[in-house]
C-alpha cells in the first residue's frame, strides 16, 4: 500500500566548545516545555537549521558563546542521515554523513549548500532532502490563472512552512504568508500539489519525470563504475557490509597495542628509576672518590713541606753542636787576632768577634729539637690520615665496581629487553595502522556504494510517485473538491473536539482556508479563536498525510500552542477561550492522531515547545519527554547550553 514519506529526527546534537549537547526524539509525540525564556524554542529552530533553514533566531548569547556546530540524525524514508551544519555561519556547506551520529567519522560526507544560490560538490540540501523522501521537484507557479506569472521549482523550504508551526505563524495573521498575495498564491499551489492536485500538471510532470529517470541512469552508472572498481581491486560487493567490522577489529588491535605499551612504558619507568638511583649511587661514590683523591695529594704536599722543614731543623741542630764542639777545642782568648771559617755559611769569623753564650745556644738547641719533635708527630698524623684515605678510597673502589655491575645488569635485562618489546609493538602498531587505513576505505567505499544505492532507491520511489502522479492526472482520479471535502470532515471533527462553543460552518475554501462560524480564519478577531483554528489546520493536514498518499512527510513541529490560551480560568473570566480543557484537548487530539498513526504503522512525528505541560500526558505512554527546562536549574537543566553562565 502507498503512504506518505516520513521524516523522524532521531536526535539533536550540539557541538560546543568542551562538550556536547544532546537532545533525543522518538515517534510520536514529544514534548519540551518549562520555563519561558529558557531556549525550548532554539531546539525547533535547530532542527530547521539543519534541514537548510537559517540561523537568524539561533544567535542569542548562549548560542553564539557556546555553539559550534549542529548535527542532526534523521530517518528519511527509511534512510538514516546525520547533517551537520556550522550554527554561527550559515553560508557554510552542509556536511551530510549517510548513517547514524556515531558513525559519521567513519565516512566521507557529502558537502551541501544551504541555498539555491550557492555551488557545492554534492548539490543543494533541498534536491537531497526531496529525493530522499521521494517527493518531485516541480515547478510551481505563483497563480494558475495569469500565464505570465512566474514559476519556481519547489524546494523543501516551501513544505516546512506546512510542517514547523512557528511560535510567531501560531493564531496569526501571516500565517502562511497571507499578507503577500503571490507569496501565498504559491503556498495555495504548493499544497495543491502536496495532495495531488495536479490539473494542467501533466506535460510537466511527465518533463519532471524525464529528467529524474536521467538522474537515475546516471546513478546506476555510477554505481556500475564503482562496482567494477571494487572487482578490479578484489574487494567483494557481497562482503562490503563486513568492511566496518573489520575497521572496529583493527581499531580493538591497535587499542590493545596501545595498552601492552603503555604497560612496557610503565616497566620502562620502573626500570628506568632503578637505574637512574644505581647511576645516582655511583654518581655520589665518583664524587667522594674524586674528593679524595683532591685530599691525598693534599696529605702527600703536605707531608712533603713537613719532611723539609724536619730536615732544615736537623741541619741546624748539626750547626750548634758543631758551634759547641769547636769552642771546647779552641782557647778563643789566646787567639783574639785569628780568623776561622763560620761552620754556616763558611765565611771568615775572627776570633776576636762577640760570641753566642752557651746557654744561648742550648735554649736554641732544645728549641730546634721541640719543633723537629712536634713536626714528627704531624707526619705521623699524616700517614694516618694517608692510610685512612686510601683504605676509604679502596672500599669505594670496591662499591663503584658493584654499583656499576648492577646497573649494566638492568640494563642488559630490564631496560635493553623493554626497549625492544616496544620497538617491535610500535613496528606492530605501524603495520596495524596500515591495515586499518586499508580497512577505512574498504569502508568508505562501501559507504559510497551503499550511499548511492540508498539514492538509487530513494529516485525509484521518487520515479514511482511520479508516474503515480501522472496517472493519477491521467485517470481524473484526483480533484480539489475532493481534497477539500475530505479536509473539511476532519476539520469539523476537530473543532468539535475542541471545547470551543457554538461550532458551526466549519470548512475549508479552496485555497485551504479554514473557515469557523462560516468566517475565514485570517478575519476571525478572537486571537484564542485563532490559535485553535491554526493548529487544527496543521493537524489536520497530518491526518490526511497518514490516509493518503500525498507529498509530504508526516512530521510536524509546533512552537507554543497553548498562546492566546487561558489556561487557568478566574471566577470573573468569561472569555470562551479561557476554559483549560480547550489546551488540554489541543493535545488530547493531537495524542489521538498519533496513537492512530502507530496502530496502524504508519511513521509520524510531532515535536511541540510548550510553557506548560497538560496533565493528560504520562511520559512513556502516550507521549515522549524530550526536555524539562527550568532557569532555577535544580534537578531540571537551565537549557539546552546546560552550562551557560548565568547573566
Amino acid at each position: 500500500m502507498e503512504t506518505s514519506p516520513y521524516l523522524v529526527v532521531k536526535q539533536l546534537i550540539v557541538q560546543g566548545k568542551s562538550k556536547l549537547y544532546f537532545a533525543k526524539f522518538e515517534e510520536g509525540l514529544n514534548l519540551i516545555w518549562g520555563d519561558m525564556d529558557s531556549g525550548k524554542s532554539s531546539i525547533l529552530n535547530l532542527i530547521d537549521y539543519c534541514l537548510g533553514g537559517k540561523n537568524v533566531n539561533l544567535l542569542y548569547q548562549e548560542m553564539a558563546s557556546h555553539g559550534r556546530t549542529a548535527m542532526l540524525e534523521v530517518d528519511l524514508n527509511g534512510s538514516i542521515f546525520t547533517l551537520e551544519r556550522d550554527i554561527l555561519n550559515e553560508d557554510a556547506p552542509i556536511k551530510v554523513h549517510t548513517g547514524t551520529f556515531d558513525l559519521r567519522s567513519t565516512k566521507f560526507p557529502m558537502l551541501m549548500s544551504a541555498s539555491s544560490a550557492k555551488t557545492m560538490p554534492d548539490g543543494w540540501i533541498s534536491d537531497f532532502i526531496l529525493d530522499s523522501l521521494g517527493i518531485p521537484k516541480v515547478k510551481i507557479k505563483e497563480s494558475r490563472l495569469r500565464e505570465d506569472s512566474d514559476s519556481d521549482r519547489l524546494s523543501f523550504r516551501d513544505l516546512m512552512k506546512l510542517l514547523y508551526l512557528k511560535q510567531t505563524r501560531v493564531g496569526s495573521d501571516a500565517l502562511l504568508d497571507y499578507q503577500n498575495p503571490s507569496v501565498f498564491n504559491k503556498n495555495v499551489e504548493i499544497q495543491k500539489f502536496v495532495f495531488n492536485i495536479h490539473d494542467d500538471k501533466l506535460a510537466e510532470l511527465q518533463s519532471d519525470l524525464a529528467a529524474e529517470l536521467n538522474e537515475q541512469k546516471e546513478l546506476g552508472r555510477s554505481e556500475s563504475f564503482i562496482r567494477k572498481f571494487l572487482q578490479d581491486v578484489a574487494i567483494s560487493v557481497d562482503k562490503l557490509e563486513q568492511t566496518h567490522d573489520a575497521v572496529e577489529v583493527q581499531e580493538s588491535r591497535i587499542s590493545e597495542i596501545d595498552d601492552a605499551v603503555e604497560a612496557l612504558k610503565k616497566d620502562f619507568a620502573l626500570s628506568t628509576d632503578v637505574g637512574l638511583e644505581i647511576s645516582k649511587s655511583v654518581g655520589k661514590i665518583r664524587q667522594e672518590m674524586d674528593a679524595l683523591d683532591q685530599s691525598l695529594l693534599s696529605i702527600e704536599s703536605k707531608y712533603e713541606n713537613y719532611v723539609r722543614l724536619s730536615n732544615t731543623y736537623r741541619f741546624d741542630l748539626d750547626a750548634l753542636n758543631l758551634s759547641k764542639l769547636s769552642r771546647s777545642v779552641m782557647n778563643i782568648s789566646k787567639s783574639e787576632s785569628r780568623t776561622v771559617p763560620c761552620p754556616l755559611c763558611s765565611s771568615e769569623l775572627a776570633l776576636s768577634s762577640a760570641v753566642v753564650e752557651d746557654e744561648d745556644l742550648d735554649h736554641q738547641t732544645k728549641s730546634l729539637k721541640n719543633r723537629d719533635a712536634g713536626i714528627q708527630v704531624i707526619l705521623i698524623q699524616l700517614r694516618e690520615q694517608q692510610k685512612e684515605s686510601l683504605d676509604r678510597k679502596s672500599l669505594l673502589t670496591s662499591m663503584l665496581k658493584e654499583a656499576t655491575r648492577g646497573f649494566d645488569e638492568n640494563n642488559i635485562t630490564n631496560i635493553s629487553p623493554l626497549i625492544s618489546a616496544i620497538q617491535a609493538l610500535e613496528t606492530s602498531k605501524t603495520a596495524v595502522k596500515v591495515e586499518l587505513a586499508q580497512a577505512e576505505r574498504n569502508s568508505a567505499i562501501a559507504h559510497k556504494f551503499k550511499d548511492i544505492g540508498s539514492r538509487l532507491d530513494s529516485k525509484i520511489a521518487l520515479i514511482s510517485n511520479l508516474r503515480r502522479a501522472i496517472k493519477a492526472v491521467q485517470d481524473g482520479l484526483v480533484g480539489l473538491e475532493e481534497v477539500i471535502e475530505a479536509l473539511t470532515r476532519l476539520l469539523g471533527t476537530h473543532m468539535q473536539k475542541s471545547g470551543l462553543q457554538k461550532v458551526s460552518n466549519v470548512y475549508f475554501d479552496q485555497k485551504f482556508i479554514a473557515h469557523f462560524r462560516g468566517i475565514p480564519y485570517y478575519h476571525t478577531s478572537s486571537g484564542g479563536v485563532r490559535t485553535i483554528t491554526s493548529i487544527a489546520t496543521f493537524i489536520c493536514r497530518l491526518q490526511y498525510l497518514l490516509v493518503t498518499p500525498s507529498n509530504l512527510p508526516s512530521f510536524l513541529m509546533i512552537d507554543t500552542p497553548g498562546q492566546n490560551i487561558g489556561r487557568y480560568r478566574s471566577n470573573d473570566d468569561d472569555s470562551e477561550v479561557s476554559d483549560p480543557k480547550l489546551y488540554e484537548n489541543i493535545f488530547k487530539q493531537i495524542v489521538e492522531v498519533t496513537e492512530h498513526a502507530r496502530e496502524n504503522n504508519r511513521r509520524c512525528q510531532v515535536i511541540i515547545v510548550d510553557n506548560d505541560m497538560p496533565e493528560s500526558l504520562i511520559d512513556g505512554k502516550n507521549f515522549h519527554l524530550v526536555k524539562r527546562f527550568s532557569k532555577q536549574g535544580g534537578e531540571f537543566e537551565k537549557g539546552l547550553i546546560n552550562d551557560a553562565p548565568d547573566i
